[in-house]
């Protein structure tokens, strides 16, 4: 039997990655979409396949051209495109002389193909679709196993499914197609309106994913991968998988099962592009850091195009949870142990760390605390969430003194940039540092004053004044330290990662509408108050903050 697989389409759903690449030439775990099409083919037993092509025809070509395998492959490009109907039509002396299998380039399925074949040749209708049941596409009718129709109306008696793109056809289709666009769907309504009958085949263990949108390519790239990292034994139709609760960033997390082996995935978003980047990010840096003996998930794989990293399930319980049920003894040494592998992480992660795996700047340096922190505080903190009148410019001078005397000349380490409590999971009673993705070069000090300032938990300042002693002693032990230049220079890193963490809650809480975040602020408000008291020649800032403070008493 001779396949045919539909690849003309313009991928619409799918820009922009579809403006200078065809759809079925997206990759899914490294592998294009036609080549996983034309390897079940191939599996299969099929011999011979025609494609068709239209946009960016000439892309789809080459990759045919250079394609080795055994089955002959013919592709016919269209000058303007014909449907799913005109593209059969278009293919006829290819394919009238026997019945012939069709498959759309962008389904996602472990189905055997040949089964469609040996069901259809065991029956003598002039047409076999493969349906499954997908709540967001069910709308072909089914009765006794006969497609009834192709769109749900009032009083059926039988299920509605969802047709797959797999079908079975005989020769006899070609009398209700003629040149030119069409759909094959308006060819079988009218072949049921003259009394020919259409097959069903629902096969009961089907896995079957639309790929012709982002949500659906994510969708089968979690089960594929998933398969990939945790049995490969297994089918992806066999995987289940359960959205988790975000965090402040646009990612996206999952927890995807088989048995009972888990894994997390994170969804960067598809690439090219920064999703791709942050995706490669926490893989090298994960890899990197376990390398290092730091405590971090294992890096189980990815699918960079798709934007998705699989990497040890630690399960849910954060540090921030159980510093907010009171700081006990337990709550405590659980600390004290985050502040050594803080240590360790901060001068070892550096041995080694390559800055090419960064995906927003390489190091924290002067420029980024003035303009990701110290203006970012101004912008979305004072201006878009409070809604005061004042200008960066006005406070220009005096901030990039405070950047630079925070970061020149400082003693660089590995930097997680986002070292908090909710980025630390409790597993078998041992904390893990996760939401490394950020990671760079950068002064120490910065990821310790996020721990220690961290608004979620709200440490006792006599427990960060320990915790403070037992991290300068731990680096010590590695490393050469000039204790009161780190102490100085703590400070003032202190200050921009308060400014950084108000910045944010007002971003997320407000801009954006996430919850959890605007109740932090007073906290966080009255951290900076205490923190730029401490801090020598800062008086506009100080002005400012106190007038930040009046504001927000005059307004509760």
């Amino acid at each position: 039997m001779k396949a045919m697989v539909l690849a003309a389409g313009f991928g619409t759903r799918l820009r922009p990655h579809t403006e200078t690449l065809p759809k079925p030439l997206l990759p899914m775990g490294g592998i294009p979409l036609m080549d996983r099409v034309l390897d079940a083919l191939e599996a299969a037993g099929f011999e011979e396949a025609v494609v068709n092509a239209h946009h960016l025809a000439g892309r789809m070509v080459e990759h045919l051209s250079g394609r080795c395998g055994r089955m002959r492959i013919r592709c016919l490009t269209e000058a303007e495109i014909l449907g799913t109907g005109g593209g059969i039509e278009n293919a006829r002396e290819f394919l009238r002389d026997a019945p012939f299998l069709v498959v759309n380039a962008d389904v996602v399925t472990d189905f055997d193909l040949d089964r469609a074949a040996s069901f259809h040749a065991g029956h003598s209708d002039p047409v076999t679709l493969v349906l499954c049941r997908h709540p967001k596409f069910d709308t072909v009718r089914v009765e006794e196993g006969l497609v009834k129709g192709f769109t749900p109306v009032p009083g059926h008696a039988g299920p509605l499914c969802t047709f797959t793109g797999i079908h079975v056809l005989d020769p006899l289709v070609f009398q209700y197609l003629s040149p030119g666009f069409s759909s094959i769907i308006d060819a079988y309504n009218r072949m049921l309106g003259d009394g020919h009958r259409i097959r069903a085949l629902l096969p009961p263990d089907l896995f079957w994913q639309d790929a012709g949108s982002p949500e659906g390519m994510v969708s089968a790239a979690l089960a594929l991968g998933a398969v990939r990292v945790l049995s490969q034994e297994s089918r992806p139709g066999e995987v289940e998988i359960h959205p988790l609760a975000g965090d402040g960033s646009d990612r996206r997390w999952w927890r995807v099962r088989l048995g009972d082996r888990t894994a997390v995935a994170a969804g960067h978003g598809m690439g090219p592009g920064p999703g791709a980047d942050e995706a490669r990010a926490m893989k090298e840096i994960g890899r990197h850091l376990k390398i290092c003996g730091i405590p971090v998930p294992d890096i189980l794989g990815e699918d960079r195009f798709c934007g998705l990293v699989f990497a040890q399930d630690l399960g849910d319980i954060h540090l921030s949870r159980l510093a907010s049920q009171g700081m006990d003894g337990r709550v405590a040494g659980l600390y004290r142990v985050v502040v050594r592998d803080l240590a360790r992480m901060n001068v070892e992660g550096a041995t080694g760390f390559n800055v090419s795996w960064t995906w927003q700047t390489p190091f924290y340096d002067a420029e980024l605390a003035l303009e990701r922190e110290s203006r970012y505080f101004l912008e979305s903190f004072v201006r878009d969430h409070l809604g005061l009148d004042v200008e960066f410019e006005d406070y220009r001078a005096e901030l990039e003194s405070l950047s630079c005397r925070a970061v020149d000349g400082a003693t660089t380490g590995f930097l997680h940039r986002d070292f908090q409590s909710r980025n630390i999971l409790v597993f078998q009673d041992k904390p893990f540092l996760i939401d490394f993705a950020g990671g760079r070069l950068g002064p120490l000090g910065y990821d310790l004053a996020s721990l220690l300032l961290d608004p979620y938990a709200r440490l006792p300042r006599a427990f960060q004044n320990e915790l403070f002693a037992l991290y300068v002693e731990a680096v010590s032990r590695r490393m050469d330290l000039d204790r009161e230049d780190f102490a100085l220079r703590y400070e003032l890193l202190a200050l921009h990662r308060n400014m950084q963490v108000l910045g944010a809650f007002a971003l997320l809480g407000g801009r954006r509408g996430k919850p959890g975040f605007l109740e932090h602020i007073p906290h966080a408000m009255e951290s900076l108050s205490q923190r730029v008291a401490r801090v020598p020649g800062t008086p506009g800032l100080a002005a400012l903050v106190k007038r930040l403070k009046t504001e927000m008493e005059t307004r509760t």
